[in-house]
């Protein structure tokens, strides 16, 4: 049997001496602080490990890559024929249609280039593979839930710009899914936080490289603009919504 330690020993008989000079209601009260004091700080070291967790949740590496905005092939003229009769088939009015794709995902940008922890914004998806613009370095501030849908948590992660020279002060990313073995995310960016995460528009960002007029007509037609109407997320409950970000993308 392994003995106590001296100052174990010295602190046990130190507090015995001293309780027994006390009332119980004293000894109660001694007790209950020391029960206190522990109670705060097992709290704050639950807070600082949540804070560090929340620190190294992501970084905007995990989206490397370039991407077109969802919106930008509403109006590409190889795909418009094809659109349309898609919208027939989905007994949908195309024009109409349009008109509400671009309000959920028209954002004045063409795509994205992620690239670290920076980003370039792109005016014409035309310029993705060499952007105008100079990048804006982004650091990850935290992840945040929201409803989207019926979606009760979907998984938000915001980043804030490093700089004012950036043009929008906060980034918020969805998480990278996949539609037959297309890239895609959503995306939005501004000036205020808060509105952006309460909104209800899904600016959506694929890998052109592999987007394919199918896939394109799939995320058009099929769920992702169904967020507008407050349907579910994806076409599915949340519950199939896998929100483990990996870091490994």
């Amino acid at each position: 049997m392994k003995k106590l330690p001296k100052t174990l020993i010295a602190l046990g008989a130190a507090s015995a001496v001293a309780l027994a000079g006390c009332s119980s209601d004293e000894v109660s009260d001694n007790v209950s602080d020391a029960t206190s004091s522990v109670s705060d700080a097992a709290s704050d070291a639950s807070d600082a490990v949540s804070d560090q967790a929340d620190k190294a949740a992501a970084a905007l590496k995990d989206w490397d890559g370039s991407y077109r905005s969802l919106g930008s092939y509403i109006n590409d003229p190889e795909m418009a024929a094809d659109f349309a009769k898609a919208a027939l088939d989905h007994s949908q009015n195309w024009e109409d249609l349009k008109t509400k794709i671009l309000g959920t995902y028209g954002d004045g940008k063409e795509g994205l280039v992620i690239d670290g922890d920076q980003m370039t914004f792109v005016g014409d998806y035309k310029d993705l593979d060499n952007p105008a613009d100079a990048p804006s370095t982004y650091e990850f501030e935290e992840t945040v839930d929201r409803k989207v849908g019926d979606d009760d948590d979907y998984t938000w992660y915001v980043f804030k710009a490093a700089d004012d020279s950036a043009p929008y002060p906060f980034l918020i990313l969805g998480e990278k899914e996949d539609e037959d073995n297309t890239t895609y995310f959503h995306a939005r960016f501004g000036d205020n936080k808060d509105e952006l995460l309460d909104t209800q528009e899904l600016p959506t960002f694929v890998d052109p490289d592999t987007a394919t007029q199918a896939t394109i007509e799939e995320l058009l037609f099929d769920h992702d603009h169904e967020h507008a109407d407050g349907h579910d997320h994806e076409g599915h409950d949340h519950d199939d919504h896998d929100h483990d970000h990996d870091h490994d993308h």
